[in-house]
């Protein structure tokens, strides 16, 4: 079976792990992407394999073509 697929930019603020949060509920495969590595932590406690973390600052060019 095929997942859908979201990525969430700002993904380790308040409302972005609440979209990851909701996104794995959904049964969606989630890319959070955040430049604060701290903040990537606490999206890291929800403990999924369907939840991939990156920090990757999204106005650098250069990094966010090293992401894809």
């Amino acid at each position: 079976m095929k997942k859908k697929v979201c990525l969430i930019t700002g993904g380790a603020g308040f409302l972005g792990k609440k979209y990851c949060e909701f996104f794995l509920k959904k049964n969606y495969l989630v890319l959070c992407v955040d430049n604060n590595k701290n903040n990537l932590k606490t999206v890291q406690s929800i403990n999924s394999k369907y939840l991939f973390t990156y920090e990757c600052d999204i106005t650098n060019e250069e990094k966010v073509k090293k992401l894809f």
